[in-house]
């Protein structure tokens, strides 16, 4: 089935729309299998989004987290991805009932990736990935140079192009298993790259197999 391609005129109607999907998801996966299975892009285009899911009032009990990818720097670090959700989620929300799957970047990016999936092979597929995205086309820590890579759940990052270099993130095999994979894209920086992504031009976003691209037009 192709993706849907969804385009709004502001970053506040796109926030709401991928709060109401995370909603209606969380709703019916609890409602189908007792659990949901959520997880978040790193960066900071996540932040507008965590600020309006901790003023819904979805039922948290059974709610697993993750995010795409970790970089490799101690626990509690302010460059650490899961410092986001640390911050402007789970202190507004009755996070008694989730559970977070942290990625152990801090054990560097060998160690890290093994122990992560690891833990994967004892959990069940994602239910949501909210992919972000980047304007060289990455998302996760997925950057050109794992095109022609094997498919994996977990990878070791050793060179990223933005630093810190050492990462750890999901791989393509992991993010394909999901039962739905939605993009990110917001500001005019996307833009060239979205063009790019239309005109059939591969980059890692393609390669995660999204379902639903959410982009704003503009800033």
């Amino acid at each position: 089935m192709p993706a849907e391609w969804e385009f709004f005129d502001s970053q506040d109607a796109l926030v709401d729309a991928v709060a109401d999907l995370v909603e209606a998801r969380c709703q019916q996966a609890i409602e189908d299998r007792g659990q949901f299975h959520l997880v978040f892009p790193g960066g900071r285009s996540i932040v507008p989004i965590l600020q309006e899911l901790a003023k819904r009032s979805l039922n948290w009990h059974g709610v697993h987290l993750y995010m795409t990818d970790e970089r490799c720097v101690p626990s509690g670090h302010d460059e650490r991805n899961d410092r986001l959700v640390d911050d402007y989620l789970l202190p507004k929300i009755d996070a008694r009932g989730v559970v977070f799957h942290r990625i152990p970047a801090e054990l560097g990016p060998d160690t890290g990736a093994s122990e992560f999936a690891r833990e994967l092979n004892h959990l069940p597929p994602f239910d949501l990935v909210i992919l972000g995205m980047g304007e060289d086309g990455h998302t996760a820590s997925l950057f050109m140079d794992s095109l022609d890579g094997e498919p994996t759940d977990v990878l070791p990052v050793y060179h990223s192009p933005k630093p810190p270099p050492e990462r750890v993130s999901l791989g393509y095999a992991r993010l394909a298993g999901a039962r739905e994979r939605v993009v990110l894209a917001m500001g005019e920086s996307k833009q060239a790259v979205i063009k790019q992504i239309l005109a059939d031009r591969v980059f890692p976003v393609v390669r995660a197999s999204p379902d639903r691209w959410f982009i704003t037009r503009s800033g």
